[in-house]
């Protein structure tokens, strides 16, 4: 039996291109648009689902690029964790996610890309849409943050090293070529898509200064090991030398 189908009348379609339509009828079957045309062109069945739009505007699905599944719970809980990713148990923080992945859905957000997360969240998160248990964007699953000793986001070792932290919620150290290669396959093999690295300062994460964390060897190691994988890696990187040393080595 034919899906039934969804019929958008008197839309404002704005397709992305720099052009709008007015007075534009869109056709959506299951999960694809079967047609676009005035609203005289597109003749409706009998069994149609009409949605009278009355001018408002129709547009392509947007992707949110930067999309920390889990983030808000330190302010639902008002407390101030030592690290992102230890403000609520795992559990809570799943909910969370499933929150914010529907919201994003429901903003028109049809695709998301994950950033640092904590518990391997993401991975979870994206697994939950695809089998309809949570309702969310077309997702691509991010990693923990990896970092190298002594930056700002070290978090067992800097201000807070006497709370003697073993998890470090979003993120995982990685020092050395064989480190950085070992932490990115360990997060790649776990199923994220995208591993994140951070690469500098700034951005919210101490004032910037013009340095990249990495070597140049730990962060070519990086990229091989998840390009090999068939991954994507992102950084937090806010100096000028660490946005070109990460484009030298292929960060995606």
């Amino acid at each position: 039996m034919e899906a039934k189908r969804s019929v958008f009348r008197n839309g404002r379609v704005i397709d992305g291109n720099g052009s709008v339509a007015e007075g534009t009828t869109v056709v959506v079957e299951g999960d694809r648009i079967t047609a676009i045309g005035p609203d005289a062109s597109v003749e409706a069945r009998p069994d149609d689902r009409v949605i009278p739009m009355d001018g408002r505007s129709l547009m392509p699905g947007m992707v949110q690029g930067h999309f920390h599944a889990h983030f808000d719970a330190a302010s639902m809980s008002g407390s101030l964790p030592p690290s992102l990713g230890l403000d609520a148990a795992p559990a809570y923080l799943s909910m969370i996610a499933a929150k914010n992945a529907k919201t994003a859905l429901h903003c028109g957000y049809t695709g998301a890309i994950g950033s640092s997360n904590a518990h391997t969240i993401d991975v979870s998160l994206k697994e939950a849409i695809l089998t309809g248990i949570v309702e969310g964007p077309r997702y691509l699953a991010g990693s923990h943050e990896l970092v190298t000793t002594g930056e700002m986001s070290d978090y067992d070792n800097n201000r807070s090293f006497y709370m003697q932290l073993g998890n470090t919620g979003i993120t995982v150290k990685a020092d050395g070529v064989d480190g950085w290669r070992y932490a990115a396959r360990v997060e790649a093999g776990r199923g994220c898509d995208v591993i994140k690295i951070s690469a500098s300062p700034g951005h919210g994460s101490q004032p910037a200064r013009d340095i990249c964390y990495l070597d140049r060897e730990e962060l070519q190691a990086c990229v091989s090991a998840v390009h090999k994988l068939g991954k994507k890696v992102r950084a937090h990187t806010a100096s000028k030398s660490s946005v070109l040393e990460c484009a030298k080595a292929g960060v995606d």
